[in-house]
């Protein structure tokens, strides 16, 4: 019988569990502001002394920030002192399964990446791709004192308690009930299941956890997500925020499948080190899927800006990153603007900072790092039946 082998130190993880909407608040702004002044986080956040204290008190115990006073004081008064987030003591995990390999990797709560590891062990055979994904995770674990989790990767549609309705066909072949089922007996740390892990990592980057992100993410399929704050809106029935991705079916939509059939290549030709060396240099055949896909990305972003109006649009996916940028360049956002009248603010237009084969393992590290600074009812943690 296999062990259970524990992850998380208690301490941390119930630092994170239970933060109040302050506590959330004064983390999020000293990964936006390392090195904050209490001063600077109370006027910032319109804390009062009394709670400020309290809860920097909490966050030193658990190990969550370091505190420092400035070598020189500034007029009368003591010098100030200086907060910042410790670097690798919480850490999320993540996990991305396919038919070609796994990705394992690690983020702390900082932002930084801490480890990424390819296992060319197919997914589809559940055995050694949990043996070597244990051994991945027990590698990684000794990176950081705590883990707020574990965050696996599944392109799927899921109902708004997380569970999957219909898994995209290339992950068919993999039984990621067994796989979830049995790495969360073998490490004691909770796992979330999640299709849009590219957005919450994007969302959770420095400067944009304040606001409103719409990310198109471009794979097999298309799909939009919606993130306000950290949290993930889903909608009635977990389909929410697809309006960016509505394009005829019967047109041309930038997907890997679209461009496989454009460059004329078999459903498995369109290998992820073709994809590479496509995005390092781009062939006539993908600059002309560039400058078409690309167009008809104009029409649903610019209802997106109209219908959502988010402060930043991401282009992300399993495209390397030139080729989301050769798309980014193709796309206009005025498209519904009315003439006569004030033209909507135009969001930023950005490409994705975790893309490309091998990217999702990064992006579902952040999940539960999300989790543990927003938690949210309709994203809970995912439940072994």
């Amino acid at each position: 019988m296999t062990s259970t082998r524990k992850i998380c130190d208690p301490g941390s993880m119930a630092a994170l569990a239970d933060l109040t909407a302050s506590e959330r608040a004064i983390l999020s702004l000293l990964r936006r502001r390392p090195g904050a002044s209490r001063a600077e986080i109370a006027a910032e956040l319109g804390l009062s002394p009394a709670l400020l204290t309290k809860a920097v008190a909490t966050f030193l115990e658990a190990g969550l920030v370091e505190e420092e006073r400035a070598r020189t004081p500034r007029g009368r008064g003591q010098p100030a002192r200086h907060l910042r987030l410790r670097a690798g003591q919480v850490a999320g995990f993540g996990v991305s399964l396919s038919t070609r390999g796994i990705t394992v990797a690690a983020q702390d709560l900082t932002g930084a990446a801490l480890a990424r590891r390819w296992l060319p062990v197919p997914a589809t055979e559940t055995d050694a791709a949990l043996a070597a994904t244990c051994a991945a995770l027990d590698e990684m674990r000794a990176l950081t004192r705590s883990a707020a989790g574990i965050g696996v990767w599944l392109p799927a549609l899921q109902d708004l308690s997380g569970a999957v309705v219909e898994v995209t066909p290339s992950q068919r072949a993999i039984d990621h009930a067994a796989f979830c089922d049995r790495l969360t007996r073998q490490f004691d740390a909770p796992l979330w299941l999640e299709s849009r892990a590219s957005a919450y990592h994007e969302a959770l980057q420095p400067g944009e956890e304040e606001r409103i992100v719409y990310m198109l993410y471009l794979d097999y399929g298309i799909g939009g997500s919606l993130i306000d704050q950290l949290r993930l809106y889903r909608g009635s029935f977990g389909e929410a925020s697809n309006i960016g991705a509505m394009m005829p079916d019967a047109g041309p939509r930038p997907s890997l499948p679209d461009l496989t059939a454009y460059l004329g290549l078999a459903p498995e030709g369109l290998s992820d080190d073709l994809l590479q060396e496509l995005g390092r240099a781009p062939t006539p055949a993908l600059t002309r899927w560039i400058e078409s896909r690309g167009a008809t990305l104009s029409l649903p972003l610019s209802t997106v800006v109209h219908l959502l109006n988010p402060a930043v649009i991401i282009l992300g996916g399993l495209f390397p990153r030139p080729i989301l940028e050769g798309l980014a360049r193709q796309v206009r956002l005025d498209l519904l603007d009315h003439p006569g009248r004030r033209p909507l603010t135009k969001p930023e237009l950005r490409v994705a900072q975790a893309c490309g084969p091998g990217a999702m393992g990064v992006a579902a590290a952040s999940v539960p790092l999300v989790h543990r600074l927003a938690p949210s009812r309709r994203n809970r943690q995912w439940i072994v039946h």
